[in-house]
């Protein structure tokens, strides 16, 4: 029942808040909901490339794992044709495609909030 009076509280207050930013100014309270709808817009779009981008990285770590582990167990077998390196390499790849879409992962937080820090101030 709290948090049910908080949400009504504060959904009374967002509509009495903005039929009484409208009476006062039309035009800047168009230009704040644009702002508003702006921002809930970019973070959708951010929200979706952030979501597919971590699903990506997850798979990219996972691929990681499965050439770790398939060395793992097959030690033996891989120290006596000589393949140690090339297990490495093919694992050092896989964590290097992960680090540069983890870069990626940054630069488009950063990105996302500057944009919308901008945008609300």
């Amino acid at each position: 029942s709290y948090h049910v009076n908080v949400v009504l509280r504060q959904f009374a207050q967002f509509v009495f808040g903005s039929i009484y930013l409208i009476k006062i100014s039309p035009k800047l309270s168009m230009w704040a909901f644009g702002g508003i709808v702006l921002v809930g817009y970019l973070a959708s779009v951010y929200g979706n490339f952030a979501r597919d981008l971590a699903e990506t990285v997850q798979e990219t770590f996972a691929e990681g794992t499965a050439v770790a582990e398939t060395s793992f167990s097959m030690s033996e077998t891989v120290r006596a044709f000589d393949g140690t390196e090339i297990e490495s390499e093919k694992y050092e790849s896989a964590q290097s495609k992960a680090l540069e879409l983890e870069e990626v992962q940054a630069w488009a937080y950063g990105t996302h909030k500057f944009f919308s820090d901008s945008l609300q101030t």
